[in-house]
């Protein structure tokens, strides 16, 4: 990369290693542009010192699957209000990329990310695909992945695993 980068970036990770860990290592990639990078995750995701020391921005979602119906409705509506909230962060901090790694953490910002038409890059770090991902695939022009998915999912650039 050359100086003249000036995207403003946001990595969105679920609080998880899986996808804590290949999201930093692209973090770290950038070296020092790393003031035009944010990050995103959910209070799990502080447990790791390399993403704490970053102070990413926490959000409040909760899971959808396997939860009874009460929690399924919480969590539609937290992601409805997470949502808000990201347009909001989208907008003030200038951002131009948004990254997503998996989860349902990343979804209020790959969901405000393309109702504000920014570039978002998705990364499946499974050999099957998570729902998170899933939900967006189709809508996503850069689809990367640690496994060979392109069978499954057409146009699905394979990278390996960051």
């Amino acid at each position: 990369m050359n100086s003249s980068f000036n995207s403003n970036v946001l990595f969105v990770a679920g609080g998880t290693g899986g996808h804590i860990f290949p999201a930093l290592s692209v973090y770290n990639l950038l070296g020092s542009f790393k003031k035009n990078i944010f990050f995103v995750t959910d209070q799990r995701g502080i447990k790791f010192k390399e993403l704490s020391e970053i102070k990413p921005l926490l959000i409040r979602v909760l899971g959808f699957e396997g939860k009874a119906v009460i929690k399924k409705f919480l969590s539609i509506f937290l992601i409805v209000i997470e949502t808000f909230k990201a347009i909001i962060f989208i907008k003030k901090k200038n951002i131009t990329i948004i990254v997503g790694f998996g989860s349902y953490v990343q979804v209020p910002f790959i969901l405000a990310g393309l109702i504000l038409n920014k570039k978002v890059i998705l990364h499946e770090g499974n050999a099957v695909m998570g729902k998170a991902n899933r939900l967006f695939w189709r809508y996503i022009k850069v689809r990367t992945s640690a496994y060979n998915l392109e069978n499954i999912y057409p146009g699905t650039i394979h990278v390996g695993m960051p």
